[in-house]
């Protein structure tokens, strides 16, 4: 039989061991480094050979609640109430194949503002700008710059992670945060998360990182909440925090051609300004110019 003695001396060694065991595990926590979750999210979004994700972007729906507070403790804190203002899908496979579909809670259309690139050209499927229900189907020469005009109010979900998929370095990327550090870890739909805070140009980000597949989960960015005109009569730019949550965030999943041969089904007054096989725009001619230059009169 185990002495008493003894039998008290092997419990001291087994708590011993179990506060060794946790204070390891909040050593090891202290020193997970923000810019290298970071950097394993980028890079797992530029090297996937595809990405599907869908989700949506919000405000709280009270900010006076969160009056006289520093804008980290702000950009990280829990919203209990939320205000819908749109929803996304985003599609892509390497290379040059995506689709980016997003509906705008303000806009009073049963139809989602569509773009999308079948590797060869891409397009846009959208309400024009003088009447909401008449959809135009066009060719856009840039995709982020098109999207981003067009889906203002989105908080740029569309741009930014067609530039991370993509590899891009552009400035306004998740890949140029600095000072990248963990807050604490949270979950996200049931997934674990690193909670990160960190600038990018300067203004502050929050990124909800999922653990392990280093998936994007949330991020949260200073909003302007209100124009450039009316921030000039007020002397002040009012700004929101907007959050964009992923309720599906899937890298290196099987999509179908099919979702990027995409041709929408035109109403009545809708518009397909696409130019036709074969039609060939003539420019008209330059008018003619100056027979002589004038001279400089005499002094």
């Amino acid at each position: 039989m185990i002495g008493k003695d003894k039998m008290k001396g092997l419990w001291i060694s087994l708590i011993f061991c179990i506060v060794v065991v946790f204070a390891a595990n909040g050593v090891a926590q202290k020193h997970v480094d923000g810019n290298d979750i970071v950097k394993k999210m980028t890079e797992a979004y530029g090297s996937t050979k595809s990405f599907r994700g869908a989700g949506t972007g919000t405000f709280p729906a009270n900010m006076q609640a969160f009056a006289g507070k520093q804008v980290e403790e702000i950009i990280v804190a829990d919203y209990p109430t939320k205000t819908k203002n749109v929803s996304f899908e985003i599609n892509f496979v390497r290379p040059g194949k995506f689709r980016f579909e997003w509906t705008n809670q303000g806009v009073k259309t049963d139809r989602p503002w569509i773009f999308w690139s079948d590797g060869k050209g891409t397009f846009s499927w959208r309400s024009s700008d003088t009447d909401i229900s008449t959809y135009v189907l066009g060719t856009v020469p840039d995709a982020g710059w098109a999207i981003s005009d067009a889906t203002m109010g989105s908080m740029g979900v569309g741009p930014i992670m067609l530039d991370t998929l993509n590899g891009s370095k552009e400035s306004f990327g998740f890949s140029k945060m600095t000072n990248a550090r963990l807050v604490r870890e949270e979950r996200v739909g049931g997934r674990a998360c690193y909670v990160i805070y960190g600038f990018i140009m300067g203004q502050p980000h929050a990124l909800w990182i999922e653990k392990g597949t280093y998936a994007l989960r949330r991020y949260r960015v200073l909003y302007a909440a209100s124009g450039l005109h009316e921030s000039v009569e007020k002397g002040k730019m009012e700004t929101v925090i907007g959050e964009v949550t992923f309720d599906s965030a899937d890298l290196g999943v099987m999509i179908s051609d099919s979702v990027f041969n995409f041709e929408p089904t035109l109403r009545d007054g809708d518009f397909d300004s696409r130019p036709k096989e074969g039609e060939i725009f003539h420019l008209p001619p330059l008018p003619p110019g100056p027979k002589s230059l004038p001279t400089k009169p005499d002094q």
